[in-house]
């Protein structure tokens, strides 16, 4: 059995967080913040930290066991392997990423949208023609950056499938790519080829 804090464990749940955009921008940091918006609803501070507390929670005790299950360094290897794999699978794509290698994460790769494209069609795109959950960006960010989650329970074909409605989506948007390169790089990088 793996020893893991709920400290711990909240670290590798954050993507949670972050894809929702809880914490990380969307609401204010400061203390005199009176409410935060999320998806167009005001909420108080006090009743954001219940939710992100109660969701904690929740994620924690789910998340535990599959963890224990996979083991920590298998874990953290193919969340590092499928982030190395969806940055190199934006740069076949023609695709600029947000982040400099030093800031690079393995939960998230955020990819800036090709000039002329709103990023806030291809979420949709993804979401309404695929069945994919893919977020924009934020505030100044909006229309700007589209962000890929590769944290937690998401596996290799979930990136795989992801990337290639991407791809068709960008094509229909006005971006082309060759598809079958991108899918190819994904796939030799992921699998360390």
């Amino acid at each position: 059995m793996i020893k893991t804090s709920r400290i711990a464990l909240a670290v590798l749940l954050s993507g949670a967080a972050i894809a929702t955009g809880v914490g990380c921008g969307s609401s204010s940091d400061s203390a005199s913040s009176e409410s935060a918006s999320s998806g167009g609803a005001e909420y108080s501070a006090e009743v954001r930290d219940a939710f992100i507390s109660t969701c904690s929670d929740k994620a924690v005790s789910e998340a535990q066991p599959m963890l224990e299950a996979e083991g920590l360094p298998q874990f953290q290897e193919r969340h590092r392997r499928m982030a190395k794999a969806c940055r190199a699978a934006a740069r076949v794509a023609g695709l600029e990423l947000f982040a400099g290698p030093a800031c690079a994460s393995d939960i998230v790769t955020a990819i800036t949208s090709p000039d002329g494209l709103d990023s806030g069609a291809l979420v949709r795109a993804l979401r309404e023609q695929h069945n994919i959950i893919i977020s924009g960006g934020q505030d100044a960010l909006k229309g700007k950056i589209f962000r890929i989650g590769h944290l937690g329970a998401v596996q290799f074909g979930d990136l795989l499938r992801t990337w290639e409605a991407v791809g068709k989506e960008l094509g229909e948007l006005g971006h082309g790519c060759d598809v079958e390169a991108v899918l190819t790089e994904l796939e030799d990088v992921y699998h360390g080829l």
